[in-house]
């Protein structure tokens, strides 16, 4: 827990106006400004894993199964590091059939969205390996963004890639054609308090506390992949991952004496990512015809259903002796954030990938998504905008021998693109907000670079 000037007891010569600008700059700066969610969820994770759209449930073996399937971190029996870099560049509108009643209900424009990551694979004992992964993006560590619900504003893009991601997981070959993997990704929740004495009548402060508290939270993740013997080449995969999210919740506590108190918070969910399973089948035509090239499939359901609302929950407190003379403990507190919320609906993601290698210092790549909204179209109250996408991918891994020439394995150089391409969606307005009609529709496009070592 950090505490920032506790108990002080400094007093401050203050002017009227001066106070009530202190007042209203303390809040604001204890009240989350902006956050986002993960890059994996929304971009992919690794050149490979995009490069193949995503089809990754039944054919993963490298630092990304931490992500994609924990089972997928016993098939390698070398110890691997790899480093990540990706950037996105969202080019998507929200185009207004008339200019909003108020400026302040613009539409917002998703950033440009980069990051950088480590991760690695360690055999243990026999069978049984270690997978780990850090990813940071770049430029801000953690940004947590809770606009009004009814500015129009792109849900998936606007608010879940910018967060710092870490996972990690154990994959053990339970038989010779049997792998199993468990472990989890993580986040923190985001609680504090503060608390400030008030004397008008002096115009001081003569107490001022702030406490920040990170809790570490986490979700699991799970997943077996078979290899019958009866079919070589043939391999089948299932994972889950657990949903994970922030809660954040500043109370700030404004002591006025015995005469008047008042509390003054925000509080809210959000970085929200669903619980998803995925079924995956791949084959590798190597092992029957010989022809270098590896063909898979996904299909992945999310339970978007169960998404708690993305707006901020804020409120207003007062006690104290003045306001029960008065008898109106209830007529000044007040509390916003129980609007009608964003329509969420459970999806289900098909991808495809296959993987061709003229030579074994070359390998190119190439899949296509599906991805169906999560969201409803907004009609109503909100302005959450989400429409399905079109994701293609192309990638390619070529292999080069250690320029230092430390080791004698060879490095791997991956590179992978992705073009998601937004289906044009009409947003009918019922009328009742400051929000006309509009249309939403666009573009994103994705560049990763993977570089891999075996030791």
């Amino acid at each position: 827990m950090r505490h920032i000037s506790p108990a002080a007891t400094a007093s401050w010569p203050l002017q009227t106006p001066t106070l009530c600008a202190g007042l209203i700059a303390a809040t604001l700066v204890l009240i989350p400004c902006a956050a986002d969610a993960g890059s994996f969820d929304v971009f992919g994770y690794g050149a490979r894993g995009i490069g193949l759209g995503g089809a990754l449930t039944a054919t993963v073996s490298d630092h990304t199964a931490v992500y994609y399937n924990p089972a997928g971190l016993a098939r390698r029996d070398v110890v691997q590091l790899g480093t990540d870099m990706y950037t996105a560049v969202p080019s998507l509108s929200l185009d207004l059939q008339s200019a909003p009643q108020d400026v302040a209900y613009t539409p917002a424009k998703p950033p440009v969205h980069s990051g950088a990551g480590i991760g690695a694979v360690f055999p243990l004992v026999e069978g049984l390996n270690l997978g780990v992964a850090l990813h940071i993006p770049l430029g801000r560590l953690l940004t947590v963004e809770l606009l009004d619900p009814q500015v129009p504003q792109w849900y998936r893009y606007d608010a879940l890639p910018g967060k710092i991601q870490i996972a990690a997981g154990l994959g053990y070959r339970l038989l010779d054609w049997v792998y199993v993997g468990v472990g989890f990704q993580s986040l923190a929740s985001m609680e504090g308090d503060a608390a400030i004495a008030l004397d008008v009548s002096n115009e001081q402060i003569p107490r001022r506390e702030l406490s920040l508290e990170l809790i570490h939270t986490a979700s699991p993740t799970a997943g077996v992949v078979v290899e019958p013997p009866f079919a070589p080449g043939l391999s089948l995969g299932v994972s889950y991952r657990g949903d994970l999210s922030l809660e954040f919740g500043l109370p700030i506590a404004f002591d006025l004496g015995e005469a008047l108190d008042f509390t003054i918070a925000a509080t809210g969910i959000t970085l929200y990512t669903p619980h998803e399973v995925s079924g995956g089948i791949a084959f590798d035509f190597r092992q029957t015809t010989g022809a270098p090239l590896v063909l898979s499939t996904d299909v992945t359901w999310s339970a978007w259903s169960l998404a708690p609302p993305p707006s901020v929950d804020f409120y207003l407190d007062f006690e104290g002796d003045l306001i029960d003379a008065a008898g109106a403990e209830d007529l000044l507190d007040f509390r916003v954030g129980q609007e009608p919320q964003a329509a969420f609906r459970d999806t289900v993601t098909v991808r495809a990938g296959g993987e061709w290698a003229p030579y074994p210092s070359l390998a190119l790549r190439a899949g296509y998504a599906y991805r169906p909204s999560a969201l409803a179209p907004a009609t109503g109250f909100t302005n959450y905008v989400d429409t399905d996408a079109h994701l293609l991918s192309v990638g390619a891994a070529t292999q080069f021998n250690d320029p230092l020439e430390v080791e004698e394995s060879p490095i791997t150089l991956e590179f992978g693109a992705q073009i998601a391409l937004l289906q044009e969606t009409e947003m009918p307005k019922d009328g009742t907000g400051p929000v006309d009609d509009f249309t939403a529709g666009g573009h994103v496009l994705t560049l990763a670079l993977t570089a891999r070592h075996d030791f």
